[in-house]
């Protein structure tokens, strides 16, 4: 952020909207970096690549596979665009936030304190990721407003010096993961159910906003209030809510089974393309064991905690259903939001299938 941001705070503060996205879109581009163009050459090599994987996951998928977009960005590129691909995460948490300030003395208080703090939050977590995200799939929460595939360039370039693996090969794994995430994600009902899910998360949320309020009392350092309004603490430590841990439920289990999905697909085609593809799958496991200062921002974000690495029980749960019940029990997992497996459920396909599949089970 700019050295003046607080000499300017009060024209900040009249940005209008539950969300300070003006102060967001300065704090993400002051974390990201410097805009820049990918060069050319590499840019035509993921389009080849990305050519490449649509013709090797469209035979292993049970839905037609969409011709999106290629965006082949540096860091702040992929923050610009896909900041407020979030909103879906902050806005229902603003209303909620706002609702809860009631009238009087503390409405006057959260009225412009809330869209500053949110914008503060949004802000921070889509910087700090930017420096970690290889794609849309790279995410957990996943972002659901830019359209297209993304490739972050210098992240990928980052990952595969940092794990010792042979650049073109980490740059092909990238584009068949974000070839396959793109087309789960491109289910009809996908986005606009996960949308409901969070929606039904926050309905359930509560807030104290006196507790908010007393974390800010006695600041009088500019840097101190910045810092406090960017830790992610700041609102998950004041939601509350006991019905909760149903709707957040709910919400693991279907980005399991998203990542899971993309992953079990990338599984199927992978060895046949790349050598290193079983050293890339491990480097892969410890890199979302060891999630990076922007995913532990969004994992705490409101209180939605998320298990990465449960990707691979919906890997597993897919791979199963695939072999029990062949490429129709694939198609009706993807069939509607009623198909999707429970988190008890992702290590019981059976029991998924005799709730789900009741014909085809009484057969067998």
């Amino acid at each position: 952020m700019n050295d003046n941001i607080f000499d300017r705070l009060m024209e900040l503060l009249q940005s209008p909207g539950p969300v300070n996205w003006k102060l967001a879109a300065e704090v993400t581009g002051s974390l990201a970096g410097a805009d820049a163009t990918v060069v050319p050459g590499l840019v035509a090599e993921y389009e080849q690549l990305v050519h490449l994987a649509q013709l090797h996951i469209e035979p292993v998928a049970s839905f037609p596979l969409q011709n999106p977009k290629l965006h082949v960005v540096e860091r702040a590129g992929w923050a610009k665009d896909n900041l407020k691909s979030f909103a879906y995460l902050a806005e229902p948490l603003a209303a909620k936030l706002g609702g809860a300030a009631g009238e009087g003395a503390m409405e006057q208080v959260m009225a412009p304190l809330g869209p500053v703090i949110l914008g503060m939050q949004v802000g921070a977590m889509v910087g700090f990721m930017s420096h970690r995200v290889l794609g849309q799939f790279d995410v957990g929460l996943p972002p659901l407003g830019a359209d297209g595939l993304y490739l972050v360039a210098p992240n990928i370039e980052d990952f595969a010096r940092d794990h010792q693996i042979d650049p073109p090969q980490a740059r092909l794994w990238a584009a068949l993961h974000e070839v396959a995430f793109n087309g789960v994600m491109s289910v009809s009902w996908i986005r606009p159910h996960l949308n409901s899910l969070i929606e039904d998360y926050f309905e359930g949320v509560e807030f104290d906003p006196s507790s908010l309020l007393s974390r800010f009392e006695g600041l009088d350092d500019p840097e101190e209030l910045e810092r406090l309004m960017a830790d992610p603490g700041v609102i998950s430590s004041i939601v509350s809510g006991p019905g909760q841990e149903e709707a957040l439920g709910k919400i693991r289990a279907m980005t399991a089974l998203v990542d899971g999905y993309a992953d079990w697909m990338m599984q199927r085609v992978a060895p046949d393309l790349i050598p290193d593809a079983p050293r890339l799958a491990e480097s892969i496991n410890r890199r979302r064991a060891e999630p990076s200062q922007g995913e532990e921002f969004l994992a705490r974000f409101a209180g939605l905690e998320l298990k990465r690495l449960e990707y691979r029980l919906g890997a597993e749960f897919c791979r199963d259903v695939h072999e029990r019940w062949g490429d129709e029990g694939l198609a009706t997992l993807l069939g509607e939001p009623e198909n999707l497996p429970t988190v008890p459920e992702l290590q019981d396909p059976i029991g998924w299938a005799a709730r789900v599949l009741v014909d085809r089970i009484g057969s067998e």
